[in-house]
């Protein structure tokens, strides 16, 4: 079978433990961030659940649980649409 990389050109990129580990926490991290979205995620559909659940007793307080998930998932997207354009200008800068 032809070789189609010429690994006795270059040799490969150093790797150490420090480096491992950083990876490691790195996906540690990513996973948290993924944990907490999903955790921000369900409190909103609770509030809007209890929001549907409080309306025959009180009209008032489901308007009040509503809003609150309105602006807690804006609020969410409009950080989460910041950080990923900080995201792309850090990247492109490496």
């Amino acid at each position: 079978m032809k070789q189609i990389y010429r690994f006795d050109f270059y040799d490969p990129p150093v790797l150490n433990e420090a480096m491992l580990q950083a990876e490691l926490a790195r996906q540690k991290l990513r996973r948290q961030i993924i944990l907490w979205v999903l955790l921000g995620s369900f409190h909103c559909l609770c509030l809007i659940a209890a929001a549907i659940l409080i309306y025959p007793v009180s009209a008032a307080y489901s308007f009040v649980c509503v809003a609150y998930a309105c602006i807690a998932i804006c609020g969410g997207g409009a950080v989460a649409a910041v950080y990923s354009e900080k995201r792309k200008e850090i990247l492109c800068m490496r």
